[in-house]
């Protein structure tokens, strides 16, 4: 009788572990893309939270204006508490950075802080400027003169920050105000 010789050569065992390596490298390539777009969708949120607890601290200074009957007084360097800044008394905003960070209680020194939102990291500040007065062009009210009919321009600049300290969103708006 004769018998075969069967040599095993390795072949299944080299093929499996290929196929091994291959759906490894698969699986962690996955998971750097899990991971990649759980930390762009944590980044968005937080970015989100800091727009939106600025844009609540500019709508709280405009829903303060359009409240007022009379034109508000200008603040002082220690009583800046709903009260509206000359434009030459505030340092720019944005090519004085330290200027926002100077103070460590409150980032925004000359700003009011608005509560509202339990989530971010720090209430969101925002700050109110005079910035102009706008004549009417033409006025037809009786008894007063022409240069006292016209609008007051507001600036209201707001910052507002996300989840971490890192997100930070800063917005400005003009508003106009007839007293």
């Amino acid at each position: 009788m004769k018998t075969c010789k069967n040599f095993q050569t390795g072949a299944a065992l080299i093929v499996s572990l290929m196929m091994l390596l291959v759906m490894t490298v698969l699986g962690v390539a996955a998971m750097q893309t899990n991971l990649l777009e759980e930390k762009m969708a944590g980044n968005f949120r937080d970015h989100d939270l800091a727009f939106q607890a600025a844009e609540m601290a500019l709508r709280n200074g405009e829903g303060w204006l359009s409240t007022l009957t009379v034109e508000p007084a200008f603040a002082a360097e220690d009583d800046f508490i709903d009260k509206v800044w000359k434009t030459a008394e505030l340092e720019d905003l944005f090519t004085v950075s330290p200027w926002w960070e100077e103070n460590t209680t409150n980032p925004f020194a000359y700003g009011q802080a608005v509560p509202g939102l339990g989530v971010v990291q720090s209430d969101p500040v925002r700050v109110i400027e005079r910035v102009a007065f706008l004549k009417d062009g033409s006025s037809l009210t009786i008894g007063l003169p022409q240069d006292s009919s016209g609008r007051v321009l507001y600036r209201i600049t707001s910052q507002g920050t996300g989840g971490t300290a890192t997100a930070k969103i800063v917005l400005q708006s003009i508003y106009a105000k007839r007293f």
